[in-house]
Protein backbone atom coordinates (compact mmCIF):
# COMPACT_ATOMS: atom_id res chain seq x y z
CA UNK A 1 0.00 0.00 0.00
CA UNK A 2 1.19 3.52 -0.82
CA UNK A 3 0.84 5.12 2.62
CA UNK A 4 1.19 8.71 1.41
CA UNK A 5 -1.43 8.20 -1.28
CA UNK A 6 -3.78 6.59 1.26
CA UNK A 7 -3.32 9.49 3.69
CA UNK A 8 -4.12 11.87 0.84
CA UNK A 9 -7.29 9.93 0.14
CA UNK A 10 -8.32 10.16 3.81
CA UNK A 11 -7.83 13.95 3.74
CA UNK A 12 -9.86 14.37 0.54
CA UNK A 13 -12.67 12.11 1.77
CA UNK A 14 -13.11 14.27 4.87
CA UNK A 15 -12.76 17.52 2.88
CA UNK A 16 -15.37 16.50 0.29
CA UNK A 17 -17.57 14.53 2.68
CA UNK A 18 -18.04 11.32 0.71
CA UNK A 19 -16.28 8.48 -1.06
CA UNK A 20 -18.27 9.14 -4.22
CA UNK A 21 -17.08 12.76 -4.46
CA UNK A 22 -13.44 11.67 -4.21
CA UNK A 23 -14.06 8.94 -6.78
CA UNK A 24 -15.50 11.48 -9.24
CA UNK A 25 -12.58 13.82 -8.65
CA UNK A 26 -10.04 11.07 -9.35
CA UNK A 27 -11.88 9.21 -12.08
CA UNK A 28 -12.04 6.09 -9.91
CA UNK A 29 -14.84 3.94 -8.51
CA UNK A 30 -16.40 4.53 -5.12
CA UNK A 31 -15.48 1.00 -4.07
CA UNK A 32 -11.82 1.63 -4.94
CA UNK A 33 -11.73 4.69 -2.67
CA UNK A 34 -13.47 2.74 0.11
CA UNK A 35 -10.98 -0.12 -0.22
CA UNK A 36 -8.08 2.32 0.09
CA UNK A 37 -9.47 3.68 3.37
CA UNK A 38 -10.06 0.12 4.61
CA UNK A 39 -6.46 -0.79 3.75
CA UNK A 40 -5.23 2.29 5.64
CA UNK A 41 -7.27 1.27 8.68
CA UNK A 42 -5.79 -2.22 8.48
CA UNK A 43 -2.27 -0.80 8.18
CA UNK A 44 -2.71 1.45 11.21
CA UNK A 45 -4.73 -1.04 13.22
CA UNK A 46 -7.53 1.40 14.08
CA UNK A 47 -10.91 2.40 12.70
CA UNK A 48 -10.72 5.86 11.17
CA UNK A 49 -14.21 6.53 9.84
CA UNK A 50 -17.68 5.60 11.06
CA UNK A 51 -19.76 4.93 7.97
CA UNK A 52 -23.52 5.22 7.60
CA UNK A 53 -25.85 5.51 4.65
CA UNK A 54 -26.14 9.27 5.16
CA UNK A 55 -22.76 10.59 6.28
CA UNK A 56 -19.19 9.89 7.37
CA UNK A 57 -17.75 10.75 10.77
CA UNK A 58 -14.19 10.46 12.03
CA UNK A 59 -13.49 8.37 15.09
CA UNK A 60 -11.19 9.75 17.78
CA UNK A 61 -8.32 7.82 16.18
CA UNK A 62 -9.44 9.18 12.82
CA UNK A 63 -9.26 12.78 14.06
CA UNK A 64 -5.70 12.28 15.27
CA UNK A 65 -4.71 10.48 12.07
CA UNK A 66 -6.22 13.24 9.92
CA UNK A 67 -4.08 15.84 11.70
CA UNK A 68 -0.95 13.78 11.17
CA UNK A 69 -1.94 13.08 7.55
CA UNK A 70 -2.12 16.77 6.76
CA UNK A 71 1.28 17.33 8.37
CA UNK A 72 2.77 14.50 6.31
CA UNK A 73 1.26 15.80 3.05
CA UNK A 74 2.49 19.32 3.77
CA UNK A 75 5.98 17.97 4.43
CA UNK A 76 5.92 15.96 1.19
CA UNK A 77 4.79 19.00 -0.79
CA UNK A 78 7.50 21.15 0.79
CA UNK A 79 10.13 18.51 0.00
CA UNK A 80 9.02 18.33 -3.62
CA UNK A 81 9.05 22.11 -3.96
CA UNK A 82 12.55 22.29 -2.46
CA UNK A 83 13.77 19.65 -4.89
CA UNK A 84 12.11 21.49 -7.77
CA UNK A 85 13.83 24.72 -6.79
CA UNK A 86 17.18 22.98 -6.74
CA UNK A 87 16.62 21.30 -10.08
CA UNK A 88 14.89 24.24 -11.72
CA UNK A 89 11.92 22.04 -12.63
CA UNK A 90 8.61 23.81 -13.21
CA UNK A 91 5.94 21.71 -11.52
CA UNK A 92 3.08 22.04 -9.08
CA UNK A 93 0.13 24.42 -8.78
CA UNK A 94 0.26 28.21 -8.81
CA UNK A 95 -2.72 29.98 -7.26
CA UNK A 96 -3.16 33.37 -8.93
CA UNK A 97 -5.69 36.09 -8.17
CA UNK A 98 -6.56 38.38 -11.06
CA UNK A 99 -9.32 40.77 -12.17
CA UNK A 100 -12.08 39.08 -14.17
CA UNK A 101 -11.30 40.78 -17.46
CA UNK A 102 -7.60 39.95 -17.21
CA UNK A 103 -8.51 36.40 -16.22
CA UNK A 104 -10.57 36.04 -19.39
CA UNK A 105 -7.59 37.19 -21.45
CA UNK A 106 -5.34 34.71 -19.65
CA UNK A 107 -7.77 31.86 -20.33
CA UNK A 108 -7.49 32.41 -24.07
CA UNK A 109 -3.69 32.16 -23.87
CA UNK A 110 -3.59 29.28 -21.38
CA UNK A 111 -2.67 26.55 -23.94
CA UNK A 112 0.71 28.30 -24.39
CA UNK A 113 1.58 28.07 -20.70
CA UNK A 114 0.36 24.51 -20.23
CA UNK A 115 2.17 23.27 -23.33
CA UNK A 116 5.36 25.00 -22.24
CA UNK A 117 5.28 23.40 -18.75
CA UNK A 118 3.49 20.02 -18.77
CA UNK A 119 3.89 19.55 -14.98
CA UNK A 120 2.46 22.97 -14.11
CA UNK A 121 -1.12 23.72 -13.06
CA UNK A 122 -2.68 27.18 -12.68
CA UNK A 123 -5.64 28.07 -10.49
CA UNK A 124 -7.24 31.45 -11.20
CA UNK A 125 -9.16 33.25 -8.45
CA UNK A 126 -11.34 36.04 -9.84
CA UNK A 127 -14.31 36.37 -7.50
CA UNK A 128 -13.02 39.13 -5.21
CA UNK A 129 -11.62 42.63 -5.54
CA UNK A 130 -9.34 42.36 -2.49
CA UNK A 131 -7.40 39.46 -1.06
CA UNK A 132 -5.59 38.26 2.05
CA UNK A 133 -2.82 36.39 0.26
CA UNK A 134 -1.58 34.40 3.25
CA UNK A 135 -5.03 33.33 4.41
CA UNK A 136 -6.11 32.38 0.87
CA UNK A 137 -2.89 30.57 0.01
CA UNK A 138 -2.19 32.77 -3.01
CA UNK A 139 1.16 32.62 -4.77
CA UNK A 140 0.57 35.73 -6.89
CA UNK A 141 -1.93 38.55 -7.18
CA UNK A 142 -2.10 40.41 -10.47
CA UNK A 143 -3.88 43.69 -9.88
CA UNK A 144 -4.60 46.85 -11.78
CA UNK A 145 -3.31 49.77 -9.77
CA UNK A 146 -0.64 50.20 -7.14
CA UNK A 147 -0.62 47.89 -4.12
CA UNK A 148 -1.50 49.46 -0.77
CA UNK A 149 -0.41 46.43 1.29
CA UNK A 150 2.79 47.37 3.08
CA UNK A 151 3.64 43.78 4.08
CA UNK A 152 3.73 42.46 0.51
CA UNK A 153 6.38 42.48 -2.17
CA UNK A 154 5.24 44.18 -5.37
CA UNK A 155 6.62 44.57 -8.87
CA UNK A 156 5.12 46.95 -11.41
CA UNK A 157 5.19 45.12 -14.72
CA UNK A 158 3.85 47.90 -16.92
CA UNK A 159 0.92 50.19 -17.61
CA UNK A 160 -2.26 49.68 -19.59
CA UNK A 161 -3.86 52.48 -21.60
CA UNK A 162 -7.44 53.29 -20.68
CA UNK A 163 -10.38 55.09 -22.26
CA UNK A 164 -13.46 56.79 -20.90
CA UNK A 165 -16.38 55.25 -22.80
CA UNK A 166 -20.17 55.44 -22.96
CA UNK A 167 -22.89 54.05 -25.16
CA UNK A 168 -24.39 56.25 -27.89
CA UNK A 169 -27.74 55.95 -26.11
CA UNK A 170 -26.33 57.31 -22.85
CA UNK A 171 -24.65 60.24 -24.59
CA UNK A 172 -27.80 61.05 -26.56
CA UNK A 173 -29.78 61.22 -23.33
CA UNK A 174 -27.23 62.93 -21.06
CA UNK A 175 -25.00 64.89 -23.44
CA UNK A 176 -21.30 64.78 -24.23
CA UNK A 177 -18.84 65.97 -21.55
CA UNK A 178 -16.18 68.27 -23.00
CA UNK A 179 -13.94 68.68 -19.94
CA UNK A 180 -13.09 66.21 -17.14
CA UNK A 181 -14.87 68.44 -14.64
CA UNK A 182 -18.11 67.81 -16.55
CA UNK A 183 -18.04 64.19 -15.30
CA UNK A 184 -19.28 65.38 -11.90
CA UNK A 185 -22.71 65.79 -13.48
CA UNK A 186 -22.69 62.32 -15.06
CA UNK A 187 -23.26 58.77 -13.87
CA UNK A 188 -19.79 57.24 -13.78
CA UNK A 189 -19.36 53.53 -13.14
CA UNK A 190 -17.05 52.85 -10.19
CA UNK A 191 -16.50 50.36 -7.38
CA UNK A 192 -18.78 50.91 -4.37
CA UNK A 193 -15.92 51.62 -1.97
CA UNK A 194 -14.71 55.23 -1.73
CA UNK A 195 -11.06 55.71 -2.54
CA UNK A 196 -8.62 56.13 -5.43
CA UNK A 197 -10.81 54.20 -7.88
CA UNK A 198 -13.27 57.08 -7.79
CA UNK A 199 -10.62 59.66 -8.72
CA UNK A 200 -10.21 59.74 -12.49
CA UNK A 201 -7.19 61.59 -13.89
CA UNK A 202 -6.90 62.97 -17.41
CA UNK A 203 -4.11 64.83 -19.15
CA UNK A 204 -3.73 67.02 -22.21
CA UNK A 205 -1.04 69.39 -23.43
CA UNK A 206 -1.71 71.78 -20.56
CA UNK A 207 -1.37 69.28 -17.70
CA UNK A 208 -3.31 66.81 -15.57
CA UNK A 209 -6.82 67.17 -14.16
CA UNK A 210 -8.18 64.93 -11.37
CA UNK A 211 -11.91 64.62 -10.78
CA UNK A 212 -13.82 62.63 -8.15
CA UNK A 213 -16.67 60.82 -9.88
CA UNK A 214 -19.69 58.82 -8.81
CA UNK A 215 -22.98 57.45 -10.02
CA UNK A 216 -26.16 55.61 -9.12
CA UNK A 217 -24.77 52.18 -10.00
CA UNK A 218 -21.58 50.71 -8.54
CA UNK A 219 -19.92 47.31 -8.72
CA UNK A 220 -16.51 45.87 -7.89
CA UNK A 221 -16.57 43.60 -10.96
CA UNK A 222 -14.91 44.99 -14.10
CA UNK A 223 -16.90 42.83 -16.52
CA UNK A 224 -20.17 43.92 -14.95
CA UNK A 225 -19.07 47.55 -15.18
CA UNK A 226 -18.43 47.16 -18.90
CA UNK A 227 -21.80 45.49 -19.42
CA UNK A 228 -23.50 48.33 -17.57
CA UNK A 229 -21.83 50.86 -19.86
CA UNK A 230 -23.03 48.90 -22.90
CA UNK A 231 -26.54 49.00 -21.47
CA UNK A 232 -26.41 52.80 -21.21
CA UNK A 233 -26.11 53.02 -17.41
CA UNK A 234 -23.16 55.39 -17.38
CA UNK A 235 -19.57 56.20 -18.34
CA UNK A 236 -16.87 53.61 -17.76
CA UNK A 237 -13.11 54.04 -17.48
CA UNK A 238 -11.58 50.79 -18.70
CA UNK A 239 -8.60 49.27 -20.48
CA UNK A 240 -8.79 49.99 -24.19
CA UNK A 241 -7.87 46.42 -25.10
CA UNK A 242 -10.93 44.89 -23.42
CA UNK A 243 -13.35 47.31 -25.11
CA UNK A 244 -11.75 47.37 -28.56
CA UNK A 245 -14.41 45.21 -30.22
CA UNK A 246 -17.25 47.27 -28.73
CA UNK A 247 -15.62 50.49 -29.91
CA UNK A 248 -15.13 49.13 -33.43
CA UNK A 249 -18.77 48.04 -33.55
CA UNK A 250 -20.00 51.43 -32.32
CA UNK A 251 -21.50 50.00 -29.14
CA UNK A 252 -19.23 52.25 -27.05
CA UNK A 253 -17.96 55.72 -27.91
CA UNK A 254 -14.88 57.46 -26.43
CA UNK A 255 -15.75 60.57 -24.46
CA UNK A 256 -13.57 63.61 -23.75
CA UNK A 257 -11.62 63.62 -27.02
CA UNK A 258 -8.29 65.35 -26.55
CA UNK A 259 -8.05 64.21 -22.93
CA UNK A 260 -6.01 61.07 -22.23
CA UNK A 261 -6.88 59.07 -19.10
CA UNK A 262 -3.99 58.19 -16.84
CA UNK A 263 -2.74 54.67 -17.61
CA UNK A 264 -3.25 52.07 -14.89
CA UNK A 265 -0.23 50.24 -13.47
CA UNK A 266 -0.15 46.44 -13.71
CA UNK A 267 1.24 45.18 -10.41
CA UNK A 268 2.27 41.70 -9.35
CA UNK A 269 1.97 41.10 -5.63
CA UNK A 270 3.30 38.13 -3.70
CA UNK A 271 3.76 37.47 0.02
CA UNK A 272 7.08 38.71 1.30
CA UNK A 273 7.67 35.63 3.43
CA UNK A 274 7.75 33.27 0.44
CA UNK A 275 10.57 32.45 -1.93
CA UNK A 276 9.76 32.31 -5.60
CA UNK A 277 10.00 28.69 -6.81
CA UNK A 278 10.39 27.95 -10.54
CA UNK A 279 6.66 27.36 -10.97
CA UNK A 280 5.87 30.90 -9.78
CA UNK A 281 8.64 32.44 -11.88
CA UNK A 282 7.28 30.59 -14.91
CA UNK A 283 3.86 32.20 -14.40
CA UNK A 284 5.45 35.63 -13.95
CA UNK A 285 7.31 35.18 -17.23
CA UNK A 286 4.10 34.06 -18.92
CA UNK A 287 2.22 37.13 -17.72
CA UNK A 288 4.96 39.51 -18.82
CA UNK A 289 5.71 37.88 -22.17
CA UNK A 290 2.37 36.46 -23.31
CA UNK A 291 -0.36 38.39 -21.45
CA UNK A 292 0.81 41.97 -21.05
CA UNK A 293 1.81 42.37 -24.71
CA UNK A 294 -1.80 41.47 -25.53
CA UNK A 295 -2.86 44.33 -23.27
CA UNK A 296 -0.28 46.69 -24.78
CA UNK A 297 1.69 46.91 -21.53
CA UNK A 298 5.33 47.94 -21.52
CA UNK A 299 7.37 45.82 -19.14
CA UNK A 300 9.59 42.85 -18.57
CA UNK A 301 9.26 40.15 -15.98
CA UNK A 302 10.99 40.73 -12.63
CA UNK A 303 14.35 39.07 -12.23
Amino acid sequence: MDLIEALGTLVRVMELGSFSAVARERGATQSAVSRQITALERELGVRLIQRSTRHLALTEDGQETLTHARDVLDAVAATRQAAARRSGAVSGTVRLATPVLVGHLMATRMPLLLARHPELSLELVMARADHDMIAEGLDLWLRLGESTHATEVTRTLGRIDRLALASPEYLAARGHPTHPSDLVGHDCLTPPQPGPHRVWRFRDATGTVAVTVGGRFTTDNGETTLRAALAGVGIVLTAEVVARADIAAGRLVPVLPGWEPEPVPVTLVYPSRRNLPPRVRAVIDFIAQDILPQAEALAEAPA
